[in-house]
């Protein structure tokens, strides 16, 4: 334990624990954390919000990653979580430390996983692809504005998304295009998803972001499912509008299930990243 503190800079403290009476626990869950550093103050304040939500860490795990930090946290707790109201809870600090979080039943179907669904943006890719299509534009300052609206709950995400594909009419598609073929990836993913497709898995991309990203993403990586917003062209250029339906977080959990569906496989027996 000594070892694995000094390699991650943490501050290692053991006290003992008063004499009780062990009682299995009714749930478990794994918590899976990834970064290119996972910082001390980061997993001060994880730790702080789990103890908070009364939910018992049993182990903590650094799992081995070429360029990357990953941690696999044991969770054991006597009543049943909301898996998603945890990780809209975890979702601030994703933001802020900038890394990528699974939150998953530790049982056999956690073993035996048959589809799994990637986010794009700093998940599969390192970067937020807004903020390079608003430099396109012009509109940093303007679609940034917009953003910050959004995560203060002033306006909500469909509206947001519409203001700021409207802030990107005129942006030209070839230039689009070029910013594409520069995307920066996550350390690893292609290695990720030469394991996982050798290993049988079914793998998806939703994201709320544009199809002419994940599109080049899915064909790049040969992914078998791609989900997101579709952008409207016309001479070229982008109009400023959304074609069909704009997929947001709720779409993005949708978009796993019918894909389990149409496969026939038990949603037990898929995961998602967010």
């Amino acid at each position: 334990m000594d070892k694995v503190a000094k390699k991650y800079q943490l501050e290692l403290l053991i006290s003992p624990l008063p004499e009780m009476t062990i009682v299995s626990p009714v749930h478990r869950y794994i918590l899976t954390l990834l970064s290119q550093q996972l910082r001390t103050e980061f997993l001060t304040k994880l730790f702080r919000h789990l103890r908070e939500r009364q939910l018992h860490i049993t182990a903590v795990s650094p799992l081995d990653a070429e360029d990357l930090q990953v941690f696999e946290i044991k969770i054991h707790v006597d009543q049943s979580i909301d898996r998603q109201q945890l990780m809209q809870e975890l979702l601030e600090l994703k933001s802020e430390f900038q890394l990528d979080f699974s939150f998953q039943s530790d049982d056999l179907f956690r073993r035996n996983k048959r589809l799994i669904f990637l986010d794009a943006d700093m998940t599969f890719i390192q970067c937020e692809m807004i903020n390079d299509m608003s430099r396109l534009a012009g509109k940093e300052t303007e679609i940034a504005e917009i953003t910050n609206r959004a995560m203060d709950g002033e306006i909500n995400f469909k509206e947001a998304l519409r203001q700021v594909v409207a802030l990107l009419e005129g942006v030209r598609l070839s230039d689009l295009e070029h910013l594409i073929l520069n995307i920066s990836y996550t350390p690893g993913v292609e290695r990720l998803v030469y394991i996982l497709k050798t290993l049988g898995y079914q793998i998806g991309i939703v994201s709320d972001g544009f199809t002419r990203i994940i599109d080049h993403i899915k064909q790049r990586f040969d992914v078998d499912y791609a989900f997101a917003n579709t952008l409207e062209v016309k001479n070229g250029e982008l109009t400023g509008r959304i074609l069909g339906e704009i997929l947001d977080g709720h779409q993005k959990m949708c978009y796993p299930s019918g894909s389990c569906s149409q496969r026939k496989y038990s949603s037990r027996t898929s995961y998602c990243s967010r």
